[in-house]
């Protein structure tokens, strides 16, 4: 299965989180993801302004296990699997401060934090969702509960580590680390939670002690000498956000991908080459053969024919290698790279993007598309580019679960950013006035955005599955304005 959600990542960027998730009954499990970006002809984006250089280098793709998964109730719980690997782990540290012992307490607060990161977020987007103000008022009150005991619950295991054997070295700097992270996302979610209960009538008790749980929350961050948010505090604000972005990094490594990339299809694509040249030599080497046969070895003709048969030589090889790569183009991909997971394979994804035809786009593609009867017009004069960004990814099961213990683990996630910097260095001014005369006739300016339109369409497969998603990214000179899903 293939779960693709998309959203604005910044000013000049939209992010994919691309989910493949594994049949663990099969071996390989095969995922592709075909996308056509559609890009105004205004924006003078095309193969000769911009190739597949530029495009690698505007994209960014960040690899990573899908998080277990746990519900904020199990998380909020002493019997959940998480709060007790965790436990463990540090009992077992010490009563034996070895080296295996202390990766594996490392690893589970990693582990706990993220899984309590993935479970926070969850629950945030399930209530986002609710409409009924009932629900949505019962639903925050249990959030916050849920957040109050899992952050109190991960709290109650610092004094293990209290003990004088542990204090040396960077042991309780680790649990120190996830304390931190958990306080960090604890209370932006119960903040992101008051803006949604607060357009609901009756919510001001509720409100209230929310808000007491965050201030609570702080306050201890601020005893442990942790960053906090300060109103008038640029300088603390801005180490706030730095710190908060390393610890991100950090509780999340256990669950990086390397990604081990190189040109695919090289030794295929020399050997067409080097075809080539042989075919252009056998049409050099019969014309000099047949003309010698005729006219002699020491002739006019021959001297004539050897230089024309070298001249056109060279165009045959020129002319077969460009017939090769073309006809290589749709089978071979422009990078490979090994899927490693703690340096072992656990399976391989390929990538590749080029400039195509409205001839050689599916029609079904086409259709999604849906391009106006104005644009069709205007696109008979000025034609559209299509730009394909073709993935295929193959994932070992076997090897998946072989390398991964403790926590059952469905599949990778790419996390793939599309930066648009270049598309806007071509488009007017966003800010444009439009005079009209008002109710007594008086000619006002009225400001408008000029609004430039760049339509997606992805085509996700696996297995016999096939089906398809459309987006719409909407841009000024000053970035993304809008990200629609159709």
């Amino acid at each position: 299965m293939i779960d693709i959600t998309a959203k604005i990542h910044d000013k000049f960027s939209i992010e994919l989180k691309e989910s493949y998730v594994v049949n663990p009954e099969l071996k390989h499990n095969q995922f592709s993801v075909n996308t056509w970006i559609f890009l105004p002809n205004s924006l003078d984006i095309n193969p000769d302004t911009y190739g597949k250089k530029q495009f690698y280098r505007d994209v960014k793709n960040n690899v990573r296990l899908i998080t277990p998964s746990y519900s904020m109730r199990e998380m909020a719980s002493t019997h959940a699997r998480p709060f007790l690997y965790l436990k463990k782990s540090m009992q077992e540290l010490a009563q034996n401060v070895s080296k295996s012992n202390s990766s594996e307490y490392e690893y589970q607060v990693k582990m706990f934090c993220a899984i309590a990161k993935s479970a926070l977020r969850n629950e945030y987007k399930a209530l986002q969702k609710l409409e009924n103000q009932d629900e949505i008022l019962s639903r925050a009150a249990s959030f916050k509960q849920h957040i109050k005991a899992m952050i109190s619950h991960y709290r109650s295991l610092r004094p293990i580590l209290e003990q004088p054997h542990l204090q040396d070295g960077k042991l309780p700097t680790y649990f120190d680390f996830g304390d931190e992270f958990l306080g960090n996302v604890a209370s932006t979610n119960l903040i992101r939670t008051i803006k949604i209960i607060q357009k609901v009538p009756g919510h001001e008790a509720l409100k209230s002690r929310i808000a007491s749980l965050v201030h609570y929350n702080e306050s201890y961050k601020q005893k442990k000498g942790f960053p906090v948010v300060e109103e008038t505090d640029r300088d603390k604000n801005r180490f706030y956000v730095f710190r908060h972005s390393i610890l991100k990094k950090y509780i999340e490594s256990d669950l990086f991908i390397k990604l081990d990339k190189k040109k695919d299809g090289y030794a295929v694509e020399q050997t067409m080459y080097a075809l080539a040249a042989g075919i252009a030599m056998i049409f050099a080497t019969v014309v000099s053969f047949g003309v010698q046969r005729i006219y002699g070895a020491l002739s006019i003709p021959l001297f004539v024919a050897l230089i024309l048969s070298y001249m056109l030589k060279d165009r045959i090889k020129e002319l077969m290698r460009f017939y090769f790569a073309h006809r290589l183009g749709s089978k071979l991909y422009d990078n490979k790279a090994k899927v490693l997971f703690k340096g072992n394979q656990i399976g391989w994804m390929k990538e590749s993007v080029d400039f195509i035809t409205d001839k050689k786009t599916p029609r079904e593609v086409m259709d999604l598309r849906n391009r106006s009867p104005l644009l069709q017009a205007e696109n008979r004069i000025h034609d559209e580019k299509v730009l394909l960004y073709r993935k295929y990814v193959d994932i070992d099961a076997n090897k998946l679960n072989k390398h991964i213990t403790t926590y059952p683990v469905s599949g990778i996630n790419d996390i793939f950013r599309i930066h648009m910097n270049r598309f806007v260095q071509k488009m007017d001014n966003p800010r444009q006035m439009i005079d009209m005369i008002d109710a007594e006739g008086n000619i006002i300016p009225v400001p408008s955005l000029k609004t430039y339109y760049i339509n997606m369409v992805l085509q996700i497969r696996y297995g016999s599955q096939m089906r398809y998603k459309r987006y719409r990214v909407a841009l000024t000179r000053n970035g993304i304005v809008g990200l629609e899903q159709f």
